[in-house]
């Protein structure tokens, strides 16, 4: 049987290099916070979030290269209160995958610059008379 194949899902397993690896790697990859975060950023009210997924994400669709990192915006439905539990997130309303870790941060920087100019636009749509 070949250990760097998920035979429930039909993918592959990648490290953050691309390289394929085990079953057992990656789930203690997944396990690993740090190391499945890539950046993570709040965004007024959306927080921004890029990871390492380590399977390609195209669900057998033909591309060049595994898409193994993904970032996803998540409206931000309720804030965090301190010592008693995280944010309540709504369903991602901006989903991206990349096939390297560099292609990821940038990916993640765009989209930031993306929501900038759409919150900046939106504060001008507000303060108009």
């Amino acid at each position: 049987m070949d250990e760097t194949f998920d035979h429930v899902n039909g993918l592959p397993y990648y490290d953050r290099q691309g390289r394929r690896i085990s079953h057992a790697e990656w789930l203690d990859h997944m396990a690993d916070f740090e190391f499945r975060g890539v950046a993570f950023d709040a965004l007024g009210r959306y927080q921004v979030s890029t990871v390492w997924l380590g399977t390609d994400n195209w669900r057998g669709l033909p591309v060049a290269r595994p898409l193994i990192f993904e970032t996803m915006v998540f409206p931000v439905l309720k804030p965090s209160l301190p010592g008693v539990r995280g944010p309540d997130y709504g369903p991602p309303c901006t989903t991206r995958r990349y096939a390297t870790e560099a292609e990821a941060l940038a990916g993640h920087d765009q989209i930031l610059a993306e929501f900038r100019i759409l919150r900046a636009m939106e504060d001008d749509l507000a303060a108009e008379p």
